[in-house]
């Protein structure tokens, strides 16, 4: 077995899991999520290469959608894009297939999981907790958005949630597979950081599923840090370009 197929694999998966996709021409995809237009990560064009046909067509189809925004995903680096003034964000795909993540943990934390217990509430406050400030209602729609979908699943992708005396410190989704794991939207509570949450709720998942896991992280923040010293490696890159309208 190739371990890093089967990543991509469940990249995939995860991507179709909220989204629709819909091949454009041979170059060129476009991933929509009717029910919440206004997530970039959620409605987005995948392209192979960039020029001045393919980045017509993106802008076209955006117009008629009457999007918010354009973000396009490419496997390479595009000055055409910088160059119209769209943002990069580099993420890495980073995997660990060992179970060693170290000897110092959380002791005093417990898990829940959203598929066997009721935690939607949780997910919700600690969430905007940390980003309505910033994003609004949006944040609380993301959520409810993605729950939804996990329900539909059956247990294959679902949130786990890490607990202090019965209060959430933490949380993550997650997508699973025969054989590894894809992990995103990695969260630890400002007023309970470094205290070996996030390390402990890596385990704890590593542990009860018994397979690899995978993430993504951006190359500028500092969260691939941690994840490179706990023995994560990285396997791909993908670059995102993002330009809102009106911007």
């Amino acid at each position: 077995m190739n371990i890093e197929k089967e990543v991509k694999k469940l990249e995939e998966i995860e991507c179709l899991l909220c989204c629709f996709k819909e091949k454009i021409n041979d170059g060129l995809v476009r991933f929509t999520d009717p029910k919440l237009k206004d997530m970039y990560d959620h409605n987005y064009f995948y392209a192979d290469r960039m020029d001045d046909e393919i980045f017509s067509i993106c802008e076209k189809i955006s117009k008629d959608e009457g999007c918010n925004h354009i973000k396009i995903v490419l496997d390479f680096k595009s000055d055409y894009l910088i160059n119209k003034g769209f943002e990069e964000e580099c993420d890495m795909t980073m995997l660990k297939i060992d179970d060693d993540y170290g000897t110092r943990f959380n002791d005093s934390l417990s898990f829940k999981n959203a598929v066997e217990d009721d935690i939607e509430q949780d997910i919700i406050d600690i969430d905007f907790k940390h980003y309505g400030k910033d994003y609004g209602d949006f944040c609380i729609r993301k959520d409810k958005r993605i729950i939804d979908a996990m329900k539909k699943n059956d247990g294959k992708f679902t949130f786990i949630a890490a607990y202090i005396d019965e209060k959430i410190v933490g949380f993550c989704s997650i997508v699973i597979s025969d054989y590894v794991i894809g992990l995103d939207d990695l969260l630890v509570d400002e007023d309970h950081r470094h205290k070996l949450i996030a390390t402990t709720l890596l385990k704890y998942i590593r542990t009860k599923y018994n397979k690899p896991i995978y993430l993504h992280a951006d190359t500028l923040d500092t969260p691939k840090d941690m994840y490179f010293a706990l023995g994560f490696k990285e396997i791909s890159r993908e670059y995102n370009y993002l330009k809102i309208k009106g911007e």
